[in-house]
């Protein structure tokens, strides 16, 4: 008998690319796991994993408690170039300037619903949120844009992110409705650098901790 299992909560195809939003449990332990893919086929037809990134679950101040709820449906499939279009903006405009009033302008005027678990949950704390995080001693920084994938009102934004001291990878899923950011999905993991022997490879925000 299997000692885990897998299910897949949301997946699209865009040309070539498939993203792939899925949960791992562990059973022995009841442990769980958050990962967003995204899964490449080349020309000669040979798929490869482009980014897996995974994030474990745990308890935050957000309601939902598994980082994955909310709506799963692909449609409204000719409105993909011009969401993907939308979110490259708020990349740019947002995300790498660190404009929070910008980021407001992108939500939706009758919410935006955040499912990590940080972040209270509404527009407010979603804005919130990265109104610390962008202003703090060593803010979050986007650094990289490493892939977007997009299909329908769905995009997957995979990004390099600069942090208290550490590098991190990854993926922010946005659901849109009318050209703005209706709901919002993220996993994050330490990408660690290339170092000495003996040196301390931790993550720093759990080194800090220690």
């Amino acid at each position: 008998m299997p000692n885990f299992s897998f299910e897949i909560v949301r997946a699209f195809q865009d040309g070539r690319d498939m993203f792939i939003h899925a949960t791992q449990t562990l059973a022995m332990c009841q442990s769980q796991w958050v990962s967003m893919s995204l899964i490449r086929t080349g020309a000669d037809g040979v798929s490869s994993v482009r980014h897996q990134i995974t994030s474990r679950v745990e308890p935050g101040i957000n309601p939902d408690p598994t980082m994955i709820e909310g709506r799963r449906d692909v449609c409204s499939e000719e409105l993909t170039e011009s969401n993907r279009a939308r979110i490259l903006d708020f990349y740019e405009r947002a995300l790498v300037r660190r404009d929070s009033d910008a980021m407001r302008e992108f939500l939706h005027p009758d919410g935006a619903i955040s499912h990590n678990p940080r972040i209270c949950g509404s527009s407010d704390g979603f804005a919130s949120y990265l109104d610390k995080r962008f202003t703090e001693e060593r803010p979050m920084t986007y650094c990289g844009l490493l892939d977007l994938a997009a299909c329908g009102h769905f995009v997957a934004l995979f990004a390099r992110i600069s942090y208290g001291g550490g590098v991190y990878k990854a993926c922010d899923l946005i659901r849109l409705e009318d050209g703005f950011i209706a709901e919002h999905w993220d996993v994050c993991e330490f990408e660690p650098p290339v170092m000495g022997r003996g040196e301390d490879m931790l993550d720093p925000l759990k080194r800090a901790t220690r």
